[in-house]
């Protein structure tokens, strides 16, 4: 079809003064109509687009609030009004198509905004050019037509209404800061988030002191952390953050200014991402699994050199485990591969598996330990650990090592130097101190030693018959001699 020059002209003078007008917040394109957001776009469409409508606020700062006032978010802007319109050929005699859409207003209010729009048109002179009234009076005459003030009440209904991706995405092109999130917004969420990106966008037109470095940078060039607005130049926090990841100090990722370190405040994975590189930021994320592994009693690495994932059962009884990852069975106790419910993990070590034991303050402890060992296995392990603490204990109480070769001495009777029968090693047997074969005795004449006047310290005697005895009396007699002579010397 057809259409008079001077119509087209007119159309395309008016679409070009828009475009220049309001720059990225309109667009138009030439042909047949592709917007699904018009009921009944006119066949004859020569030219169709959207305009983007921000909704003046009487005040520099409203308050938007669910009905029953449990949740507020204050905004200094309203995200943005959608104008669609469909220009027919007959343009502007014959009148556009439009259609509204806005994520905070319910389809009914859209609609009233619609036929208002729709009534504007009609009272005009014929021939008028209209789109840029429809934009000035969406603009400055919406909250009126409407009768909405605020604070502004959101029922139930619509503060829970998943908003549609494509309206997120839209937004998103005006204001780059709106969070990417791959979960679905609601109404309330998506007003939220729209209230951090208007905050973001303010923040970046600023200039701030780093709170490392102390240099003056501009709001691109610096982080704010989210729960104290403490600011750092990304260069100061992102080298203080990869510092903190590669020694695995992970409890200390938040924000480093003294008052904020008592806090427990920890930044989101989102945050994370931001200020480390993506290597830094895979390692962290497997630092993190490796500590839930630690702490949590559920969770284990899949014992695959090439799956190392982590492996959370649901059921702490279970010793079955299969990793999602990989789907390698194994038993969840032990690590190994999968040996069947009735077969006992193998001990690693019979002493330190009898401690764990012998160490349980609560039965449910103990059964655990059953369930993983066998009962019969652990209660051997136990008297065998038991026989060898009291060994020990009575080899601490009643010999002394051999300062060479470490073999527990007894001393039957007599005095404190000692000889060793394996290795003959003269040594004290008191402090356990070489002693020269020679002169042995000398080692308890020496005024500086702790066995100073020792030699016959513990001596109880043997009263075991007349040779005993006799023993006894020719080694003090002995020992009296060679100290008398290492006294003369």
């Amino acid at each position: 079809m057809s259409h008079p020059s001077s119509d087209l002209e007119e159309m395309e003078t008016e679409l070009e003064a828009m475009s220049s007008i309001y720059e990225q917040g309109f667009h138009y394109e030439r042909g047949s109509c592709l917007l699904g957001n018009l009921a009944e776009p006119p066949k004859d469409t020569v030219y169709w687009g959207s305009a983007t409508v921000s909704v003046e606020l009487l005040e520099p700062e409203v308050t938007v609030m669910v009905q029953d006032g449990t949740r507020t978010v204050q905004l200094t802007a309203l995200p943005p009004l959608v104008l669609y319109f469909a220009l027919p050929s007959t343009y502007p005699v014959g009148e556009p198509s439009l259609a509204v859409r806005c994520s905070w207003l319910t389809a009914k209010q859209t609609d009233q905004l619609r036929i208002m729009l729709r009534e504007l048109c009609q009272e005009q002179p014929a021939g008028s050019p209209v789109l840029d009234l429809l934009v000035d009076t969406l603009r400055h005459q919406s909250f009126s037509h409407l009768d909405l003030a605020f604070p502004l009440a959101l029922s139930e209904s619509i503060v829970t209404t998943p908003i549609r991706r494509s309206a997120v995405d839209f937004d998103r092109q005006l204001y780059p800061e709106f969070p990417t999130s791959a979960e679905e917004l609601t109404t309330f969420a998506y007003l939220e988030a729209f209230a951090r990106a208007l905050d973001e966008r303010q923040f970046a037109r600023g200039r701030y002191p780093c709170g490392i470095c102390f240099d003056t940078k501009p709001g691109t060039a610096c982080y704010r952390f989210p729960t104290c607005d403490h600011v750092y130049c990304h260069s100061c926090i992102r080298g203080y953050f990869t510092m903190l990841v590669s020694e695995s100090l992970l409890a200390e990722l938040r924000c480093p200014h003294p008052s904020c370190r008592p806090r427990a405040d920890r930044l989101d994975d989102d945050h994370l991402r931001e200020l480390l590189d993506a290597s830094d930021f895979a390692k962290f994320i497997r630092l993190r699994e490796e500590q839930l592994c630690q702490v949590d009693p559920n969770s284990r690495w899949c014992p695959q050199v090439y799956c190392r994932r982590r492996v959370t059962r649901t059921d702490p009884n279970e010793r079955l485990a299969v990793c999602p990852h990989c789907q390698f069975a194994f038993c969840f106790l032990c690590g190994r591969t999968w040996h069947g419910p009735r077969t006992y993990c193998p001990m690693p070590n019979d002493q330190k598996v009898a401690e764990l034991y012998l160490a349980c303050r609560t039965e449910d402890e103990r059964v655990g330990l059953e369930r993983r060992y066998g009962k019969k296995s652990i209660l051997v392990s136990v008297q065998r650990y038991e026989e060898f603490r009291a060994t020990a204990d009575w080899l601490a109480t009643h010999a002394t090592q051999c300062p060479t070769c470490d073999t527990p001495i007894q001393k039957s009777h007599g005095c404190n130097h000692m000889k060793c029968h394996f290795c003959q090693t003269h040594f004290c047997f008191l402090c356990g101190s070489f002693v020269p074969k020679d002169n042995p005795y000398s080692h308890f004449n020496m005024r500086n030693s702790s066995c100073h006047m020792r030699l016959f310290e513990g001596i109880t005697g043997d009263t075991e018959g007349e040779a005993g005895r006799a023993d006894f009396a020719a080694d003090e007699e002995e020992a009296l001699m060679l100290l008398q002579a290492a006294q003369l010397t």
